[in-house]
């Protein structure tokens, strides 16, 4: 009978081994294949962005193009009268939404042989027609930075100019000049129609991609000049694309700057310095120009490689996990009954290392989940991106203007009340433009507050101007219910959410970060936050700002009640860390204990030993209440510590000590009985003994694994 037992429990593991290696095999391949794909998959999107971005900006371009020929070529086949050319100019303008001016240049006494000058401007802004003669002469070469936007057109036919300063435009402008021809001499040119576009009209045209949280398009001239970015100060320093180059020390980037610059096709990955985060830039030529488009999208946002990593690593090491203990009973002949207590011991020790894995890659998870509809601000960039975007959300929506507020935090102190009332004292200010924000009141409502008397406090600690702006100041205290998810205590995460709004209802009011207040706006710097904040237990991982869309159902009694549905709110986010160790100490020590004087207790419990061990069954039956009390008193402190409803990962595991001590109890009382049970009996309590650990781990694995998974 032990003959086939053992025949059995040897072909079984073959078996098992087998079916483990051939599921490693095909498991890893379509990890790796997996892999791949989703990477396939990030560049297709890139790819794809980049072309619609492309497309967007050529089809824009082109149609620019065209209106200007066509009022060109009309020029060119009969003479207008003044009226009707700055008549045509509104005309021209009113046709495309990012043109900011539309100009007929005369080349000397060509408009009219008693004139020299005459170049109507017709100002989008304005509504007006000036005339750029009577502000500077157009045709003075020693002049090329006034000049050259019509004589470049009028010797190379047509011209899509570099950046630059338009003084009638007064403001950061890039043209498009085309030459028409004399009615008589169609061989003679004449003058130029010339069109110019804000650069920030094109700021509005790309940041309506959605690239990420954080990502963004850039326009590059044929130079390589930024034509558009989201930092502003790019476009008005005239910033070219090698000198953001020398920004980083990445060759790849470096190399994806020449590439972009000499009008390829393509992408590079590259580590982004400040972030610490992986982006990958796209990049080609558009065909209207000589102009070339970049896609930054960060990496981590659209490829969500850690939760696909993640799970999929965790059923490999269980492949792996089979794999090695039926390999190993196979290759050492544990299946020897005199060898069976290092299969225990193996299958035990393995196990631990599989929750001690998943332990490990759990606590390696990102900061937040760039998958969510959480948008990170991490720099300038994206708050420009979120002003951009939200702007033309508005326009779509026509609503309001929005007005964009920049507001500041710094926490000093986090107080722990309860599982969900969190305590916070600091300073909040605000900074309003004198000019822009003049109608516009101050103050900050924070719309998750406790009910508590004492839920919300705020002192103004100072109110004065500087540089244009009015700054104010509070000393704030508050209670927030925040949300805050236990289930897999010890290893859990807080996410402190203090969520900020203007205190007026029913306007396009928004909260922005006040990026100049800071050093950094990166998660890892700790903007806003009092690094020397006393808290037990805890260990800081970041912060950041951040912004949510929340969906009203009501409009607080306000008719035209602006931002209903997707309304922005603004989120100051700390990210906390527990610290394993101490509830390792406190609590899994303790059981662990305890586990280990249970299994001494049915060691050392025999038929054979009782006389020379004095342990008895009712001896047992102690020792377990005993333990049982221990345990109940160290599971009620642990809920009294967390104040809180849900189960714990920590609190399964007393559970399966519960269900040990029963065990161990009933395995006691069968063990002493008349009858005879061959699980108990077999080899004086053989069985439970050689399974106690193991079945201990398996245990712990399978809760380890419904919640970690």
């Amino acid at each position: 009978m032990i003959y086939y037992l053992k025949k059995y429990f040897k072909t079984g593991c073959l078996l098992v081994f087998i079916l483990s290696i051939l599921s490693v095999g095909i498991w890893g391949v379509i990890f790796i294949q997996g892999k791949k794909e989703i990477q396939r998959q990030t560049i297709a999107f890139g790819a794809h962005t980049a072309q619609a971005a492309t497309h967007k900006i050529d089809s824009v371009l082109s149609n620019i193009s065209r209106t200007a020929q066509q009022f060109a070529d009309s020029l060119s086949h009969r003479n207008f009268t003044k009226e009707e050319i700055e008549q045509h100019l509104k005309k021209v303008a009113d046709t495309q939404p990012y043109i900011l001016g539309v100009t007929v240049a005369y080349l000397p006494y060509q408009f009219n042989p008693k004139q020299r000058l005459y170049a109507p401007f017709y100002s989008k802004k304005e509504d007006r027609i000036l005339q750029t003669g009577e502000l500077y002469d157009y045709t003075d070469r020693t002049r090329w930075n006034y000049s050259a936007w019509v004589f470049n057109p009028i010797e190379k036919d047509i011209f899509w100019a570099e950046p630059g300063y338009g003084p009638a435009a007064q403001a950061v402008v890039t043209e498009y000049g085309i030459p028409f021809y004399d009615t008589k001499d169609p061989s003679k040119k004449i003058g130029v129609v010339d069109i110019t576009f804000s650069l920030q009209g094109f700021n509005k045209l790309l940041n309506t991609l959605k690239l990420g949280k954080t990502g963004y398009a850039m326009l590059v001239s044929k130079e390589g000049h930024i034509l558009s970015h989201p930092r502003e100060d790019y476009l008005l320093s005239l910033k070219s694309m090698n000198d953001v180059s020398e920004e980083t020390d990445d060759p790849r980037y470096k190399q994806a700057v020449k590439k972009l610059l000499n009008k390829e096709t393509g992408y590079v990955e590259y580590l982004n310095p400040l972030l610490n985060r992986t982006s990958i830039v796209f990049y080609q030529p558009i065909p209207t120009t000589k102009w070339s488009i970049a896609v930054n999208i960060i990496k981590d946002e659209i490829e969500p490689d850690f939760e696909y990593s993640y799970k999929r690593e965790i059923i490999l090491s269980i492949f792996i996990l089979f794999a090695l203990i039926s390999g190993s009973i196979l290759l050492f002949k544990l299946y020897k009954a005199e060898r069976i207590w290092i299969i225990a011991a193996e299958i035990t020790f393995l196990l631990l290392v599989e929750i001690g894995f998943i332990w490990f890659r759990h606590q390696q998870q990102p900061m937040f989940d760039y998958a969510s509809d959480e948008t990170v601000i991490s720099d300038v960039n994206g708050i420009n991106t979120f002003i951009n975007q939200t702007n033309g959300e508005s326009e779509i929506l026509h609503e309001d203007k929005p007005v964009y507020i920049p507001t500041g935090i710094y926490v000093r102190n986090i107080e722990f009340k309860d599982g969900r009332l969190i305590g916070l004292n600091g300073s909040i200010w605000q900074k309003l433009d004198t000019v822009l924000h003049k109608d516009v009141e101050p103050g900050v409502s924070f719309p998750d507050l406790s009910t508590d008397a004492e839920a919300f406090n705020m002192e103004e600690v100072y109110d004065r101007i500087e540089d244009g702006h009015r700054v104010i100041g509070w000393n704030f205290r508050l209670n927030i219910l925040n949300k805050v998810d236990y289930k897999l205590y010890p290893f859990d995460r807080k996410d402190l959410k203090v969520n900020l709004r203007h205190h007026t209802v029913g306007k396009n009011i928004f909260l922005v970060p006040d990026a100049d207040a800071y050093e950094s706006l990166i998660p890892s710097t700790d903007p806003g936050i009092n690094k020397s904040i006393p808290l037990v237990g805890w260990d800081f991982l970041g912060s950041y700002f951040s912004y949510e869309y929340k969906n009203l159902n009501t409009n607080f009694g306000l008719q035209h009640y602006q931002r209903q549905r997707n309304l922005p709110e603004l989120s100051f986010n700390i990210i906390l860390s527990r610290k394993i160790i101490g509830a390792l100490i406190a609590h899994i020590l303790p059981l662990l204990i305890i586990q280990l004087m249970l299994f001494g207790v049915i060691v050392i419990f025999s038929k054979t030993q009782v006389e020379i061990s004095g342990y008895n069954t009712f001896g047992v039956i102690n020792s377990c209440a005993a333990f049982f009390f221990v345990i109940v008193i160290s599971h009620i402190d642990l809920r009294n510590t967390l104040e809180i409803e849900m189960v714990t990962y920590l609190e399964y595991i007393y559970f399966i000590v519960y269900i040990y001590v029963l065990l161990v109890t009933v395995n006691a009382l069968l063990f002493s009985s008349a009858k005879h049970y061959a699980f108990v009996d077999y080899n004086n309590n053989y069985i439970p003994k050689l399974i106690f650990w193991p079945l201990f781990m398996l245990a712990s694995i399978l809760i380890t694994l419904v919640l970690f998974y």
